[in-house]
């Protein structure tokens, strides 16, 4: 548990010298709304990181304590994000690609999922825990997939059609 307070010392954004502007009155059309902004952008600086917070951060409670915690959370949706999209890519251009695909980015989102700590280790030096490590984590997959199976089958099926076109053109001459 973490002082509230100290939360948004640390992490709150910078106060700005002179008074909100008229756009930033206009953005925030309640005083509720303006006294959350600074919680949103902590618990979103927090969520970039990997770190959920509870609800006290939004909200004004009786407690002036907010508990922090690494959550895997966040890296698992940007594994998951990677996933879909490159699994809906490779079904575009033939279902055995997005099968293929699919298979191995759920590999790595499981990978992600249950080897967390791990990852968080290694790389939280270079990349915040959130989205981020799981794109990271995923994006390598994808690639690996993409050379080593998709190309060869692909330049496999690429040949196989243009021998089966020269056949066709050299048929008829053969008449």
């Amino acid at each position: 548990m973490v002082p509230r307070s100290e939360v948004f010392e640390l992490l709150g954004p910078s106060v700005p010298a002179e008074p909100a502007t008229r756009a930033r009155e206009l953005l925030a059309t309640t005083r509720a709304e303006r006294a959350a902004e600074p919680a949103r952008f902590v618990r979103a600086l927090l969520l970039e990181q990997g770190i959920s917070s509870t609800a006290t951060l939004l909200e004004r409670a009786d407690t002036d304590s907010v508990e922090l915690r690494l959550d895997r959370r966040s890296a698992v949706q940007g594994a998951v994000l990677v996933a879909a999209v490159a699994t809906g890519a490779g079904t575009v251009g033939l279902w055995f690609y997005g099968l293929v695909l699919g298979l191995a980015t759920g590999l790595g989102v499981l990978l992600v999922a249950t080897r967390f700590a791990w990852f968080n280790r290694v790389a939280a030096a270079r990349l915040p825990r959130g989205r981020w490590l799981g794109v990271a984590v995923l994006l390598p997959i994808v690639a690996v997939v993409v050379v080593a199976v998709i190309m060869p089958i692909r330049a496999e099926r690429r040949a196989d059609i243009e021998r089966q076109d020269a056949g066709r053109r050299a048929a008829p001459e053969a008449r």
